[in-house]
């Protein structure tokens, strides 16, 4: 009889265990996103990041109550300047299945790369009045998506940003009407970066959904430590594979000491290099394959340049080579010169031989 009853408690605490982790699973929100950094912040069903003006959602944890989704325009006390990264994939709406409407704040500055990515049932996007930039894939797949109350003042629309919605080709006619010019890359969210005591040293830049730029601005320091170098000197490290186009113009910072191994490796949209006045080193295969580079700065006082550093770009025939500059103390000799020399060591020589 007391083992029946044993068997019985036993059994009815297992069931009510596993309740309780059935209703826990139910509740359970949304885990943060697999690109969610140690800088997400929350607040209610919202992450986000807070950069130098304001703060950029990355990531709503739940599916809103209701069709209407409204997006606050203050997070940690800061103005909401952003939905989602510009350079990075960040789906910040991907549970929002249910969402048919959303408002923005007239807070927000630009519309981020996946930020609405594939919202099926998402019709029309109102609010947002101080949006100035949208980028890569930001709509994509929206395919009842009807109404953007901003786009006629907008000043950039990446090309990629509407794909696959009822609002393509509008799209298009207005990036050809207002003929936008692609946009300045300032981005210090774009790379991914190592610091060390003496510097900072870039290992990634990211352009996830293939926009094209017309500069790319390398920022002087990550942390407060200076940019001193780009990617590995020894290993091969793609840094910045992901330049578009054929008119995209790098600015070094003028702390960079050296560009690394395959550090620009592929980039066929880059077409010139400018800054870097304190660059000391060039490592090998840095600019292979950059067919569309014709122009750098300061090549000339460059100390230590790989000989296959430029190999297959368009800058491969056009390395100066390296001068050994006559000084007073070591002035320079002629080839007759060595000539006369020769001859008087062997008449010396002759003359010792012959005592």
């Amino acid at each position: 009889m007391k083992k029946l009853l044993s068997v019985i408690l036993l059994f009815s605490l297992c069931l009510s265990l596993g309740a309780c982790a059935s209703k826990n699973a139910d509740n359970k929100p949304t885990p943060k996103p697999e690109n969610a950094s140690s800088a997400t912040k929350e607040s209610g069903d919202f992450l986000y990041e807070e950069l130098n003006d304001g703060v950029v959602i990355t990531f709503l944890k739940t599916n809103p109550k209701g069709k209407t989704l409204k997006v606050p325009g203050e997070l940690g006390g800061k103005p909401v300047i952003g939905i989602g990264f510009r350079t990075k994939q960040t789906a910040v709406f991907a549970n929002a299945v249910d969402v048919q409407e959303v408002i923005l704040p007239d807070s927000i500055k630009y519309i981020g790369v996946d930020a609405f990515v594939n919202m099926d049932k998402l019709y029309t996007v109102t609010g947002g009045k101080n949006i100035t930039q949208v980028f890569g894939n930001a709509f994509y797949s929206c395919e009842k998506l009807e109404t953007v109350s901003f786009l006629e003042s907008v000043e950039w629309i990446s090309k990629n940003a509407f794909r696959e919605t009822p609002l393509a080709n509008k799209v298009d006619k207005l990036r050809d009407t207002k003929m936008m010019a692609d946009p300045v890359c300032d981005f210090p969210e774009a790379y991914e970066y190592t610091s060390y005591f003496f510097g900072s040293v870039i290992t990634k830049f990211h352009n996830d959904a293939m926009d094209e730029f017309s500069q790319i601005v390398i920022p002087v320091a990550f942390d407060e430590k200076p940019v001193i170098g780009i990617g590995n000197k020894e290993t091969e490290q793609k840094v910045f594979t992901d330049i578009y186009g054929s008119e995209c113009e790098v600015i070094l910072p003028t702390t960079l000491q050296y560009i690394g191994n395959s550090a620009f490796a592929g980039a066929i949209g880059l077409s010139k290099i400018s800054g870097g006045n304190n660059l000391k080193e060039i490592d090998s295969n840095a600019f292979l394959g950059c067919d569309n580079l014709t122009s750098m700065e300061h090549l000339d006082t460059i100390a230590t340049i790989a000989s296959d550093a430029f190999y297959r770009s368009g800058l491969e025939d056009k390395i100066p080579e390296p001068q050994t500059q006559a000084t007073e103390s070591q002035p320079q000799i002629t080839d007759a010169q060595v000539t006369e020399q020769n001859t008087q060591v062997t008449q010396v020589t002759e003359s010792q031989t012959r005592q």
